[in-house]
């Protein structure tokens, strides 16, 4: 493949989206329904191609800040200023060149009109698209999914109306108001949105260059692992301590580069998990463990959808790190015949990371310890003995790789929550 076309990035941030319908089907038809209406208006008052494009990857991505899932009445708490989390979710993407223009959308999609004495805030600093992601924010947040949608239209814009100009801007309220049946109608059909939204995207190339592909991975493990302060280097350590023992092993730039790529999306899944069950102190319930073996499943399936051929190894790397060479694992039950080499290092990196940090019930644990988890699941035929042995053979340089580059995101993930 072009090594400029390696991977899909429309494609691939839809799928995620559709993580969070998994725990909570309300944020997940909020994101959907804010991107669907952020389209419509922007048509409606002529938005070039370009501004429509930054406005729904603005749209998608508008809540990864939260680093948590809410519940929709949570989110209805962030009414009408300038919050936290639009900062925090501006700062994790604009160090990314791949969306240049949705994070200052972002950093003010909770921005009113007017600043509380009549005066307009300057277009200059903030981005007009904000302000109809603000209305299209809103709108989203007022419908009740299971309620006819035309017996609430008058409501919703009676509601916008009053908060107009001083909330929102009044050009974006008339493009509300001028809007057909279909539109209300579309706003409550997932289904039709998806579609709609996919056609809209169907414009683009969509593809993204191996550079931006792994800068779009590194940007999903932090949204993943800062979801819990015990998890907020875990990806990372995973990825570099996977690339380290392919390296080991001779394995070409390309191939060290994609191992790398699966290590940060490889908890993917955990997007579908709820936030209380991550940092739970005590020993989880059987359901509550459940629902965390359930988030490898999760990752495959986010992944699985996007047909790229480089993904298919990729997904299976990143989605087999919980399997067993005995095929006593999860979530496929597979072994060792359906267990390649990439998938054997995902497995042995994903432990030897989790066994050396901190979690909610106990401190990172020592080498030794470390040393004889590890060899035991070897002898028990779980992980592969050879793999194991690699590691264990230069631990400390393991140990030092990991354990310095987790402090740097550690310091870069206490700076942006602080």
């Amino acid at each position: 493949m072009n090594n400029n076309k390696y991977l899909p990035i429309h494609k691939l941030i839809m799928s995620v989206a559709h993580a969070t319908k998994i725990v909570d089907q309300a944020v997940f038809n909020h994101h959907q329904q804010v991107a669907y209406s952020s389209l419509r208006l922007a048509k409606k008052q002529g938005y070039q191609e370009g501004a429509i494009h930054n406005l729904l990857m603005a749209a998608l991505l508008h809540d990864i800040g939260m680093l948590t899932i809410a519940s929709k009445i949570e989110l209805l708490k962030f009414e009408y200023r300038h919050t936290r989390h639009a900062d925090i979710g501006a700062t994790l993407l604009e160090k990314y060149p791949f969306f240049p223009e949705a994070a200052p959308i972002i950093r003010f999609h909770h921005l009113a009109w007017q600043d509380g004495q009549g005066r307009f805030y300057n277009e200059n600093s903030v981005p007009v698209a904000s302000h109809l992601l603000h209305l299209a924010d809103r709108i989203s947040l007022m419908v009740d999914d299971n309620s006819n949608i035309l017996d609430q239209k008058n409501d919703i814009i009676n509601y916008l109306e009053e908060r107009t100009p001083n909330v929102f801007k009044p050009s974006d309220l008339e493009s509300l108001k001028e809007m057909e049946d279909d539109y209300w109608f579309s706003l409550i059909n997932p289904v039709v949105m998806r579609i709609e939204l996919e056609d809209e995207f169907a414009k683009y190339d969509g593809f993204i260059n191996k550079k931006q592909s792994m800068d779009l991975a590194k940007f999903y493990s932090k949204i993943i692992d800062y979801r819990s302060k015990f998890t907020s280097t875990h990806s990372l350590g995973v990825a570099k301590t996977a690339r380290y023992l392919a390296n080991k092993l001779d394995w070409s730039k390309a191939e060290l580069d994609d191992i790398e790529l699966a290590g940060y999306l490889h908890d993917l899944g955990k997007l579908a998990i709820p936030s209380e069950i991550l940092n739970k102190k005590g020993s989880l319930s059987e359901s509550e463990y459940n629902l965390i073996k359930s988030h490898t499943y999760h990752t495959y399936h986010i992944l699985n959808p996007i047909k790229v051929k480089r993904l298919d190894k990729i997904k299976r790397w990143a989605a087999y790190h919980h399997e067993y060479l005995d095929g006593s694992g999860y979530p496929f039950g597979i072994g060792s015949d359906q267990l390649d080499t990439g998938s054997r290092i995902m497995m042995v990196a994903d432990k030897f990371t989790a066994l050396t940090e901190d979690r909610p019930y106990r401190e990172g644990l020592s080498q030794e310890k470390v040393t004889d988890i590890l060899s035991d699941l070897a002898k028990l035929d779980k992980i592969d003995q050879n793999i194991v042995d690699l590691l264990l053979e230069d631990y400390q340089s393991f140990d030092q790789v990991r354990a310095e580059i987790q402090f740097n995101r550690q310091n870069e993930y206490i700076e942006l929550v602080n």
